[in-house]
């Protein structure tokens, strides 16, 4: 049984924690040992999403409905904001999205808003509140989020143009030049307007691969 809970005080709101009696023991008498283990572990991270747990974590905390919620986390992946399926990934193009607007327009990231305005849609919906005076509310709301985010525009066009410009970069980019240890990028013929692999060393190098069109 636990003599000192320590940590489990913070555990037990969450899991069953089940005691487990010790037969009762005298001192200095012989018992024989059946198996001794001797573990490690290391608490293991939550598992990462994927877009079912995604979907459903957005209908747990009120974002978006049941007919947009699939269509919203399209595009994520259309933007490039996202990668993977059976394990959700956030791309650095995404991540840097994020930190951008965190940092100049934190209303845009922030869940609440989105979920105020949900919430206002199903009451205007089951006639609990009037289109008009939602809509209004709405703008004013809107109109202050975006003065401030026109403030900030040119710094916030910079850091998102950065954050692309690498993000496309990286796309194109499928391995390292067997020549001259350059990027062999994905190149668009000028002539002939086709895709083709080149080396970013282009012209000191002119390493090429043709790729089906």
């Amino acid at each position: 049984c636990t003599v000192e809970k320590n940590w489990h005080l913070l555990y037990e709101p969450y899991v069953k924690l089940k005691e487990e009696e010790l037969p009762k023991l005298k001192e200095k008498t012989l018992h024989k040992i059946k198996s001794l283990n001797n573990e490690r572990r290391e608490t293991q991270p939550p598992s990462r999403y994927n877009p079912a747990s995604v979907v459903k974590k957005m209908e747990e905390i009120g974002i978006g409905t049941k007919a947009t919620r699939e269509q919203i986390l399209q595009t994520l992946y259309e933007r490039n904001y996202i990668s993977g399926f059976a394990q959700l990934f956030v791309t650095p193009f995404g991540a840097q999205i994020v930190k951008t607007l965190e940092e100049y327009v934190p209303e845009l990231t922030n869940e609440d808003l989105t979920r105020k305005f949900e919430g206002e849609i199903e009451q205007i919906q089951e006639g609990q509140l009037k289109k008009d005076i939602v809509i209004e509310g709405a703008k004013q709301t809107l109109t202050k989020i975006m003065d401030g985010f026109r403030e900030r525009e040119q710094k916030i066009g910079k850091k998102i143009a950065q954050a692309y410009s690498l993000a496309m970069k990286e796309r194109r980019t499928i391995g390292t030049c067997p020549n001259c240890s350059s990027d062999l990028i994905i190149r668009v013929s000028r002539a002939s307007k086709k895709q083709f692999i080149g080396c970013s060393g282009y012209p000191k190098c002119k390493t090429g691969f043709p790729l089906p069109q």
